[in-house]
């Protein structure tokens, strides 16, 4: 797992608001990455058809079983990463859905606010 980069991040802020960081996830074909979900709950993610998997984690019976090469379970356990890769052809901006399934509260977009203040 330490070989796959962690490029997505599920977290909640101290307003008790679940957030994704980046959002949208700028990736490449073939890339694979982790997802980490550093919230209490189990996370479902969706990215739209075709451009990303779900990769089984090590030791799990689909790694396991000849000629599986994807899972299509898509949810991670709270404090876990989950291993994804891109099977669009381009790279792009990828949009996705994390909702917090307990609760089924939508985590949203990670961007603050800012001021710039020009004296």
């Amino acid at each position: 797992m330490s070989d796959v980069p962690t490029k997505i991040w599920v977290l909640r802020r101290g307003n008790g608001k679940a957030e994704v960081n980046p959002s949208p996830a700028v990736l490449r074909y073939k890339e694979r990455f982790g997802i980490r979900n550093l919230t209490e709950r189990t996370v479902e993610v969706v990215f739209p058809p075709g451009t990303i998997i779900s990769l089984p984690s090590k030791g799990s019976r689909a790694r396991r079983i000849k000629g599986i090469r994807a899972r299509r379970i898509k949810t991670i356990p709270a404090g876990e990463i989950a291993v994804y890769r891109v099977v669009a052809k381009r790279p792009q901006f990828f949009e996705y859905k994390v909702t917090l399934l307990e609760v089924q509260q939508y985590a949203e977009g990670g961007s603050k606010p800012g001021v710039i203040v020009d004296p």
